[in-house]
């Protein structure tokens, strides 16, 4: 960090294009709700107070989907278990910092929502 701090700001813009390019490259499997979370986090991570507010609302923004995903749903044990995430899932506390953990959860619970909507979607047209 030290060594890109002192870069003039043409190498420092290019040394940021390449990053965000590899990183693009890297990640380009994942769906668009796990590309956004990434992102905040990473334009966020100094500013705790806005990044928490967007976990937040993303937890929110999950909870709903999964219990909207449970009237759509018709094998009981999946439902059972789409009711239990959304029981488990609760907002961080006002002193509780944004861990790694927070982030990789909330990856997972939107690649979980996609693969039950691509389920229920193919589903839904072989009917």
């Amino acid at each position: 960090m030290v060594e890109y701090a002192s870069q003039d700001k043409t190498t420092r813009a290019l040394i940021s294009k390449i990053m965000i390019e590899k990183f693009n490259e890297k990640y380009s499997n994942l769906i668009p709700e796990q590309r956004e979370v990434l992102r905040v986090y990473i334009n966020k991570i100094s500013n705790t107070v806005s990044l928490k507010e967007f976990i937040n609302e993303n937890l929110e923004n999950i909870k709903n989907s999964l219990e909207l995903l449970q009237h759509k749903v018709a094998d009981q044990r999946t439902k059972i278990k789409l009711t239990e995430l959304a029981s488990i899932i609760k907002p961080l506390d006002k002193n509780e910092q944004v861990k790694d953990e927070d982030i990789l959860n909330i990856l997972q619970f939107h690649e979980l929502i996609h693969e039950i909507k691509t389920l229920w979607y193919q589903i839904a047209l072989k009917k």
